[in-house]
């Protein structure tokens, strides 16, 4: 009996797995594979996802600084808008405006000012700003989820959220257009502090209310 089973052995060693075998170690190494590159892809679509939240939010802090700039240098700004800026509510052209267009995936923003000491003003051009990358080899593969309708908004010279709606805050939310509910935004308090936000109904951290 000792001898048949040593027999067996040297038999498989000499012959190596069977193909049943070769097929299970093929389907683990598989399995493990696809659930490794499925939790990569949703962890770069995440940090997509936060990383054009933070551009969004710096921009827009931006152009509350530039607003602060603006009113300080000439109190009731007079502004040159150029054909990167659109006019504001009722055609205003004495602010900064942000024009946010939720179904064009938009948003044009003032970007650099420029003094013009002869005519006492300052010449403005924008920018726009449409990048979603998550990650997945597409530019924009995200969109907006909020606001729902286009908007404007900007800041006076103290800092303070100007709505083109009469709205006292702003939530503006990106969400990744493949895994709904999988969404990063900010919220603009009408004290004009940006904050993290993807619920109109939960205050900011930074919120006094």
């Amino acid at each position: 009996m000792g001898r048949a089973s040593d027999h067996s052995v040297q038999r498989r060693g000499a012959h190596g797995f069977t193909l049943l075998e070769l097929m299970v170690v093929v389907g683990v190494v598989a399995t493990v594979v696809a659930l490794a590159t499925f939790t990569l892809q949703r962890s770069r679509e995440r940090a997509g996802l936060e990383r054009s939240t933070m551009d969004l939010r710096a921009r827009v802090e931006r152009v509350r600084a530039l607003a602060a700039v603006a009113g300080s240098r000439l109190g009731t700004p007079r502004l040159q808008l150029d054909a990167t800026c659109p006019p504001g509510p009722d055609g205003d052209l004495t602010r900064l405006w942000v024009t946010l267009d939720p179904d064009a995936g938009t948003v044009v923003f003032p970007a650099q000012l420029r003094a013009d000491p002869g005519a006492d003003r300052l010449d403005v051009t924008c920018t726009a700003w449409q990048n979603f990358g998550l990650g997945y080899g597409r530019q924009n593969a995200g969109r907006f989820w909020a606001p729902d309708d286009p908007v404007q908004f900007t800041f006076s010279a103290t800092g303070r959220l100007l709505t083109s709606d009469g709205e006292p805050d702003l939530l503006v939310v990106i969400e990744n257009e493949r895994r709904e509910f999988e969404r990063s935004g900010i919220r603009i308090l009408p004290s004009g502090v940006v904050c993290a936000a993807t619920d109109p109904d939960v205050p900011c951290e930074e919120d006094p209310t």
